[in-house]
């Protein structure tokens, strides 16, 4: 494989960007679960890994009082978070080849799991991907972002963050 093509890389790029956009999503919704400032939350969640902000929040969610049928969204929504994650991380991460099918890449490299060394992108029975299957994993991710902000709606957090964000004229929020 020579290099990726203008496809592939617009496809890449817009499931990176929207992977970025679901882990602030969850750190917006943290900073409204906990009351305080996104940019506050934004500053304590950064040393957090994807699975481990998804974890706090889950956690602190479940620890939070919530109107009937609220926790069980959330933790339906923070579950959809993790959708795709494993084909943003071979994005971010790995060297693509040549896939099986006609037009279709695969990524290639190694794993390094509990001091075990496994390779992958060897074998042809391995996942290869075309752009439009990448774009659509993209838009799976958008739309889980425009579910949370759904739910930040329907249950209040999206005003209790307006009320948390700096005013006009240099006066902050509580």
């Amino acid at each position: 494989m020579d290099g990726l093509s203008d496809d592939f890389a617009r496809a890449f790029g817009h499931l990176v960007y929207q992977a970025a956009n679901v882990e602030t999503g969850l750190k917006v919704c943290l900073a409204a679960m906990v009351d305080i400032r996104p940019v506050h939350v934004l500053a304590l969640a950064e040393p957090y890994t994807g699975p481990q902000l998804r974890q706090v929040v889950k956690s602190l969610a479940k620890s939070s009082p919530w109107p009937d049928g609220a926790l069980d969204r959330l933790v339906e929504l923070i579950g959809r978070s993790k959708s795709h994650k494993s084909l943003r991380n071979y994005v971010a991460h790995s060297r693509w080849t040549d896939g099986v099918r006609d037009g279709a890449i695969k990524p290639i490299g190694m794993k390094i799991n509990n001091e075990k060394i496994e390779t992958f992108g060897h074998k042809d029975d391995e996942k290869d991907w075309l752009p439009n299957e990448i774009m659509k994993a993209a838009e799976d991710l958008r739309k889980f972002c425009g579910d949370l902000i759904a739910f930040n709606d329907e249950f209040g957090l999206t005003e209790r963050l307006e009320n948390r964000l700096p005013q006009k004229h240099g006066i902050a929020g509580n």
